[in-house]
């Protein structure tokens, strides 16, 4: 959510302008992309723990 403060020049009036983003699809999507981030870093670590020996 923003919220911005709209000032109007021809009077002292104020209004308020509210934006809401529904942003469950990109949450999703960060959540997913962690998941193969972390399991990239897991197999990068066995592999690595595989050629040391």
């Amino acid at each position: 959510m923003t919220a911005r403060t709209l000032h109007h020049p021809d009077n002292s009036s104020h209004s308020l302008l509210l934006s809401i983003v529904d942003a469950t699809d990109r949450h999703g999507r960060e959540a997913a992309k962690d998941m193969l981030f972390g399991e990239l870093r897991h197999r990068t670590k066995n592999l690595l723990a595989v050629a040391q020996q």
